[in-house]
Order: C-alpha cells, then structure tokens, then sequence
C-alpha cells in the first residue's frame, strides 16, 4: 500500500523539478549545487539559513518615522529644555584616581625637541617625536 502522504510529496517534489528544469541556464547551478554541496552538510545548512536571513530581512518592515508623533509648542520645548540636567559624561574621580593624576608629569608651553615640565620646571628631552634635537627647524640644514 502506498501512503496518499509521500506520494502528495513525492509528485509535489517532480512538479517543482519539472519547473526549476524550465527556467534557462538552471541545469548549471543544479549541477553547481550537487558538486559543492556533495560532501558538507554543515555548508548546506549555513547557507539556506543565510538565504531565509536575507530574504526575511527583505520583506520586513523597514523602520518609519510615524507622522502621527505629537507635536510640541515652543513653550512646551523651552519648559524640556530648562528642565534638562545632563548626565555627566564620566564618573567623578576617586582619590587613588585624584592622587594619580597631581602626580602626572605635564608640559608647559609648546612642545618641541625640549618641552618645560610644568611641576618641576626642568627642560626635559622630547624622545617620542622624530625630531628630539630640533633639526626639523634648523635653517643651516633645510
């Protein structure tokens, strides 16, 4: 006895065949398919998931602006604005933080091959810089 199931899916399955057959050129990428996907399971897998990832994102509902969004006065917008308090962009500094920090070495004046250290006052050399001897601006050499 045949089950009246897998044949209704056996003759659906040979109809899309029939079908996929008629379209030009679909006996290369059938060909294509069997080759590559012969051995790799997994491959098959990741990339009917990719498929239905992408064509779901295509049908899906892009996001819109609702135009029905309320509107305010002038004086409603003035009121939110002075209202308004910022939150501050970084925590406040613990004291290991604020003692770290009256410890840092810090330039004064503009850098060049001998910045001024601001809190010992000593000429120091600049070695992060490819002109830690000031040739860059001598004019004997240019």
């Amino acid at each position: 006895m045949d089950n009246p199931i897998l044949a209704a899916v056996n003759q659906t399955l040979q109809a899309s065949s029939r079908a996929i057959e008629a379209i030009p050129g679909s006996e290369i990428i059938i060909n294509y398919i069997k080759n590559s996907y012969q051995n790799d399971p997994f491959r098959v897998v990741l990339e009917l998931g990719l498929a239905v990832f992408a064509v779901k994102y295509m049908l899906s509902k892009k996001y819109r602006i609702d135009p029905s969004h309320i509107k305010l006065t002038e004086k409603e917008i003035d009121e939110l604005v002075a209202e308004w308090q910022p939150e501050p962009l970084v925590q406040p500094l613990s004291d290991i933080q604020r003692m770290e920090l009256e410890k840092t070495q810090v330039i004064a004046g503009h850098q060049g091959p001998k910045p001024k250290m601001l809190s010992s006052g000593k000429n120091l050399l600049n070695l992060a810089s490819t002109n830690f001897l000031g040739y860059i601006n001598n004019e004997d050499i240019k």
